[in-house]
């Protein structure tokens, strides 16, 4: 019995070590993508491309190595499937490169996940101020013609100003998630004055605007619980209003008064997505060649065209199913991450994709919920843990 007791046990650490292993291949490369993103790189540099493809590959060769169920199977592949359509027809990489990530994200902390991405943004963001800083690399500016004089938008290493308020902004939202807990409005005044001060260089009023209200609204989230009532109620439907609001918008841009006004705020977006709708329909698998037209600033419009119907339908599907299971589990932190990246996600073309939307990890939850590592187990000793005190 003894023997067979040791035996099980080197069984289990053997297994684990190899599931450490092939956990820290995906961890690694999705820092490094992460870390090329967090400095600015767009998808045509070729040190982007070439981490992108040698990123993918691995984590591809490790998604093929797992062992899924038929519901995994079919859930998984589908969207890679739709990935290489996107590709081949369309030359777009977002859903693909999503859907590889999804693949290999059995038997991957969500939470890690996420940290590992804060910390690669984070790095990346410090170096560029240490370069900027220290005159190795020059702060670019743009003049803009704003409240009748011009002024100088400070843009660091990045090639537009509100891309340099808009990492920013995502690293207060991953860090809003990380440290949940700690939250306080102490907290929350530091961060806000290193956004004003950010401001002072880039003038990028969307970015500093949604960062401070997200700020406040995580405060009051976690304070006040019919805050989280409240959300847990709506977030349900949420991505389809949404949805619907981006494309009303569009066609009732002409028309209606308030959605002029909110483009004057936006900074045209929305008239963007006005003259995208009048000249194309909504194709069933995403493009690229729409790029030449318009700019993408709103996250389910460039679902919708640059992902494609198929892409849009699965979207839906999948967001569904999490964000009742991210309620029946009392997840609270993830409802909140998830409704804040979605709410950005109108002014920003980030939701498709993962590398800027970390909440799309979330999905794995309920795609893996067989098997889905520590992050389940802890979670739902809290959601125990709350029924019980009631």
């Amino acid at each position: 019995m003894n023997n067979n007791k040791a035996l099980s046990c080197v069984n289990k650490l053997k297994m684990n070590f190899k599931e450490n292993k092939r956990e820290f291949v995906v961890l690694s490369f999705l820092a490094l993508i992460t870390f090329c993103k967090g400095l600015g790189l767009s998808s045509n540099d070729k040190i982007y491309v070439i981490i992108f493809i040698i990123a993918s590959t691995c984590m591809l060769l490790k998604a093929i190595t797992d062992k899924f169920t038929k519901k995994e199977f079919v859930i998984i592949f589908s969207l890679l499937g739709i990935g290489i359509l996107n590709l081949i027809i369309g030359n777009q990489t977002v859903i693909l490169f999503t859907a590889i990530i999804l693949c290999c994200m059995k038997n991957v902390s969500i939470e890690k996940t996420i940290k590992v991405m804060f910390v690669a943004r984070l790095i990346a963001y410090l170096l560029i101020i240490f370069l900027v800083g220290s005159g190795i690399c020059e702060n670019n500016y743009m003049l803009f013609y704003r409240d009748g004089e011009y002024i100088k938008r400070y843009s660091l290493i990045f090639s537009h100003p509100n891309l340099a308020h808009s990492s920013f902004a995502i690293i207060v939202i991953l860090g809003i998630y990380i440290f949940y807990n700690k939250l306080n409005v102490i907290n929350v005044l530091i961060v806000e004055v290193l956004n004003y001060g950010l401001y002072l260089l880039t003038y990028s009023r969307t970015g500093f605007l949604i960062c401070s209200i997200f700020l406040i609204f995580a405060l009051l989230f976690k304070k006040f619980k019919i805050i989280q009532k409240i959300i847990k109620k709506i977030i349900k439907y949420y991505l389809i209003f949404l949805i619907f609001l981006s494309l009303l918008s569009g066609i009732l841009y002409d028309k209606v008064d308030i959605f002029q006004k909110a483009d004057k705020l936006l900074t045209g977006r929305i008239g963007y997505i006005n003259e995208l709708i009048t000249k194309y329909d909504i194709p069933i698998i995403g493009n690229q060649k729409y790029n030449e037209d318009v700019l993408f600033d709103n996250g389910y419009i460039s679902l919708l065209y640059e992902g494609g119907l198929l892409a849009t339908i699965w979207f839906i599907y999948i967001y569904n199913k999490t964000t009742k299971l991210l309620i029946k589990e009392n997840r609270n932190k993830e409802i909140l991450l998830l409704i804040i990246f979605m709410t950005y996600s109108l002014t920003e073309s980030y939701f498709p994709n993962v590398i800027m939307n970390p909440t799309i990890l979330f999905f794995a939850l309920y795609i893996f919920n067989q098997n889905r590592g520590n992050d389940i187990k802890e979670n739902t000793n809290i959601y125990n843990d709350n029924k019980k005190s009631k």
